[in-house]
């Protein structure tokens, strides 16, 4: 492959899978990572079905990745696309007063699924 189509200085923390994974539903459900996250903080259930959420926590990151997360200092901009979407969820301006979980609507009820695997209290 020639050298100028080979990715340059992109910083992966995700596994390959959940990464893949993530960008597909981004690209499903046709938002930015950062309009995805706005609706996940403001909590917009009508804008998300419940099993994208499932999604989400499928491929949210585990122990050693939150680390990594929360220990990265380098430009955020030279993260994989996923993985910035994943760097603001967990470290850029997370309301603490929802106490960390996700109302996920089904069948006429609301569940709540607790994030607290993500760094979340």
């Amino acid at each position: 492959m020639p050298e100028n189509f080979k990715k340059k200085d992109v910083v992966e923390i995700l596994s390959h899978k959940k990464a893949y994974n993530t960008s597909i539903l981004i690209a499903h459900l046709k938002l930015s990572h950062v309009e995805l996250r706005q609706i996940l903080m403001t909590m917009e259930t009508d804008r998300l079905e419940p099993s994208h959420i499932k999604q989400l926590l499928l491929y949210a990151p585990d122990g050693e990745e939150v680390q990594r997360f929360q220990s990265y200092k380098e430009n955020p901009g030279k993260l994989s696309e996923p993985d910035q979407f994943v760097l603001q969820v967990l470290g850029r301006g997370v309301p603490r007063d929802r106490g960390c979980v996700c109302p996920v609507p089904a069948a006429g009820h609301s569940h709540v699924v607790s994030l607290s695997h993500l760094g979340c209290p």
